[in-house]
């Protein structure tokens, strides 16, 4: 048996992209103790990172709202490979 771990591949759709779709749950509590403007400064830095992804050549980004039990927001980013998809999964961890 081997102890080497491998991270599932990412799905590819039928045109062939590679699809990641990552669900966060929001701490609301914590959210309604931040002030106006430290809510506001982290929503511009979200606009700000999602108006960058939309400037490159290919690929889709876009954040949901969900209603679900598993979260609140859904990221959904769609890359022509899994290297681009492990960057823009990286670059949102970063922002």
């Amino acid at each position: 048996m081997s102890d080497k771990v491998e991270a599932p591949e990412a799905p590819q759709t039928l045109e062939g992209w590679y699809m990641l779709h990552d669900v966060y749950s929001v701490d609301w509590p914590a959210w309604h103790r931040l002030s106006q403007e430290e809510r506001a400064e982290l929503g511009r830095e979200a606009a700000d990172w999602l108006v960058a992804q939309g400037k490159r050549a290919s690929g889709d980004t876009a954040f949901y709202h969900v209603v679900t039990q598993k979260g609140d927001l859904m990221l959904v980013c769609y890359r022509e490979s899994p290297d681009a998809l492990n960057e823009a999964e990286r670059s949102w961890r970063r922002t």
